[in-house]
């Protein structure tokens, strides 16, 4: 009984597997190619079986690293930022019609760990002060969204900017 029962199971066994071979030997008919939706942040991209898509990629600064001035480039507009010794600016320059901008501009005393504050901003373009003091490191982010009338069309990118005070 052993033996048949044995026999069987490597019958079954080789059955199977000449399935699955042949299975994947044919060539997928139109309608079989599978499509294949990626999230990519807020965007959503459909793929062909066989397509690629290229993602660009951003450096990583250092920890520490100076960097005053900087825009950040967003499918909406440009951000820029920089500081000067007492104020934080900021620029947006929008690429679809919008109305107006609010968001929150948030500067920290890197050196001391002390927080200078979270200044709501309106506006495309504006300034915030803050107190500098003598070699310390200092950073700052602009979180914020553009409007066409009431409707949000548009937030930032993540954004921070660093800098030291060398008075």
């Amino acid at each position: 009984m052993k033996k048949i029962v044995a026999s069987m199971f490597a019958l079954v066994l080789m059955f199977t597997m000449s399935v699955a071979a042949f299975a994947e030997s044919t060539t997928p008919k139109q309608e079989e190619i599978k499509v294949i939706s990626l999230t990519i942040g807020d965007e959503t991209i459909e793929l062909v079986q066989g397509q690629s898509v290229s993602i660009p990629m951003q450096l990583i600064r250092p920890e520490g690293e100076i960097s005053p001035l900087e825009t950040f480039p967003g499918n909406g507009g440009l951000l820029t930022l920089y500081a000067t010794s007492t104020t934080v600016e900021y620029n947006l320059a929008m690429t679809i019609p919008v109305t107006h901008f609010s968001g929150i501009l948030s500067i920290m005393n890197i050196t001391s760990g002390m927080s200078h504050g979270a200044t709501p901003v309106s506006g495309f373009s504006g300034s915030v002060p803050y107190t500098a003091y003598k070699g310390h490191m200092y950073n700052a982010h602009l979180d914020g969204t553009a409007y066409f009338g009431l409707t949000p069309v548009a937030k930032t990118v993540p954004n921070t900017i660093t800098w030291r005070i060398n008075l």
